[in-house]
């Protein structure tokens, strides 16, 4: 997968909103992560089957899609001996331009010979993205027991997919039309207007009530996560009353080109009634495309390990 760089390196990010007294508010803070399911169900504890009919009714895509505006998150995505985390928040301004902020940090696992670590800031104005970045790159020599290390740092700037209509996509490393499902709970969401695939017989919806939250179990076939690349995929749906409450999305992606290597990724939403600042109006610096920037880094990569 030739973006599986690009896709560790991008922030993730989307959107929901909610109406309706007893819902707990998420904060504006990029560093309090409150977006949390805590009641939410684990997939055996959905036991209760219903059908397509019942799920659409309680479950309005139009009403969902209509929503798409306001939302915090708490994401992840795991891969490749790197682990992204972030907190992210997706909004409109006074102006109801489309604005959108995102920390995330990355941390080098699983291989103590090489690795990354660092901390990425993302924006989204309009219909582009904006993102700095600062890792620490090493490398662990067993022969001359000696470890090389190196620093990068640099700002790009990416114009979001006109096929990324909500425009946000790029927060999920959708770098290009040619790759738009990988961590993106949007694609996930505008599956249900899809009667014929959600209401394929092979597709199971489950639902459990806790408390005054229903929860909604997803299960798709295999027919249609195969060819995405999907071994395990869970994706539940909260409704408080006839409103969004939140959604957990958590994917277990494969390589085409190598089976037995795999990814893993997750989106925790919940809606976001606040006002997001702090997203500037400019954005002087950001002159490099991000294939720029990945060149830079790649050169950069190479000299450290000289």
């Amino acid at each position: 997968m030739k973006k599986l760089f690009a896709v560790l390196s991008l922030s993730l990010i989307g959107a929901f909103c909610l109406s309706g007294c007893g819902v707990p508010k998420v904060s504006a803070s990029l560093d309090k992560n409150d977006v949390k399911l805590p009641d939410c169900p684990n997939e055996n504890e959905f036991t209760k089957v219903i059908t397509y009919e019942s799920f659409s009714k309680a479950v309005v895509y139009e009403k969902i899609n209509k929503a798409l505006s306001n939302a915090k998150y708490n994401i992840y995505f795991i891969g490749n001996g790197v682990e992204v985390d972030s907190i992210a928040i997706a909004s409109v301004d006074k102006k109801g331009e489309r604005i959108g902020a995102c920390k995330t940090k990355i941390k080098a696992i699983g291989n103590p010979m090489f690795g990354m670590n660092g901390d990425q800031m993302t924006y989204i104005r309009g219909r582009t993205s904006y993102t700095s970045m600062s890792v620490s790159i090493y490398e662990y020599d067993p022969i001359s027991n000696s470890t090389k290390k190196g620093n990068f740092s640099a700002k790009y700037h990416m114009d979001i997919p006109a096929s990324d209509v909500k425009g946000v996509g790029s927060f999920f490393g959708d770098v290009a039309a040619e790759n738009p499902n990988i961590v993106n709970p949007y694609f996930f969401i505008d599956t249900l207007k899809e009667n014929g695939v959600i209401s394929d017989s092979k597709t199971v919806i489950k639902t459990k009530k806790v408390d005054n939250i229903t929860y909604y179990l997803v299960q798709f076939s295999s027919d249609f996560l195969t060819p995405l690349c999907v071994s395990e995929n869970t994706f539940i749906i909260a409704m408080y009353n006839k409103s969004i409450y939140g959604m957990k999305l958590k994917s277990k992606y494969y390589l085409e080109s190598n089976p037995e290597t795999f990814l893993y990724s997750g989106v925790t939403l919940m809606p976001f009634t606040g006002t997001l600042k702090d997203v500037p109006t400019s954005f002087g610096g950001y002159e490099m495309t991000m294939e720029e920037y990945f060149k830079a880094l790649q050169d950069r990569i190479v000299e450290i390990l000289k």
